[in-house]
């Protein structure tokens, strides 16, 4: 049995790994193909504030769940399955996450025994027949957490959700246009005090006129519904 891995990276750091099984053998053989992160330990400028998540992060068929450290510490395992997703570990500005094969029936294992390990195995096994090769391909992300790379590579790459590793907070929809409205201006002025002043100048704007035309403010309807 051969095993060979080929490793390819682009200009971003999305690392693209190939693993390829040649059964030289009479008998068919059953892989499962495995991934894992490491983290020896809880980084030592870890801020542990609440809106913004450092941890343990992954989707799972359309569902996103965080755990802190603490919560696999205490836990010691937490297990989930999905057919498709991607999971990792997140800092405030930088991240690692794994996404297995598309369309794939997988378990993911957040762990800590010694470090810290986010990992994933495919439950049904690739087969080998005798005489033949076959292969599996995982896709793993390092680097810092860039907006418009993140939601490339979510779009490009067919990643479901993967501009939610960075932490946009309870109201997705406002801040996450928002933040690309003070890029733009900050891209125009050179100057992000500068970009923060019109940004807040062009919201105002915009809800002086919804109640010019009589539109209700939703905040006051989210609050609401925050407190209940």
């Amino acid at each position: 049995i051969i095993f060979k891995k080929r490793i390819e990276i682009d200009n971003k750091y999305l690392f693209n790994i190939i693993q390829e099984v040649q059964n030289n053998t009479s008998q068919p053989i059953d892989l499962y193909p495995y991934a894992q992160i490491t983290r020896n330990k809880i980084p030592d400028d870890i801020q542990n504030f609440y809106i913004s998540h450092e941890g343990f992060i992954g989707v799972f068929d359309e569902e996103l769940k965080e755990d802190d450290y603490d919560d696999i510490e205490e836990n010691k395992k937490i297990v989930r399955e999905a057919n498709e997703g991607w999971l990792g570990i997140t800092d405030k500005y930088w991240m690692t996450a794994v996404v297995p094969k598309k369309g794939e029936n997988f378990k993911s294992t957040f762990l800590y025994k010694d470090s810290f390990k986010a990992n994933y195995i495919l439950n049904n096994p690739t087969t080998i027949n005798p005489s033949s090769n076959n292969s599996n391909e995982v896709r793993l992300f390092v680097a810092a957490k860039e907006v418009q790379t993140i939601d490339s590579y979510a779009a490009n790459q067919n990643i479901n959700k993967l501009d939610l590793v960075i932490d946009w907070g309870w109201f997705y929809f406002f801040t996450k246009p928002l933040f690309f409205i003070i890029d733009y201006l900050f891209k125009y002025f050179g100057n992000f005090g500068t970009a923060i002043v019109y940004a807040f100048i062009v919201i105002c704007t915009i809800w002086i006129i919804f109640i010019g035309m009589g539109v209700r403010s939703p905040i006051p309807a989210i609050m609401k519904d925050l407190r209940r």
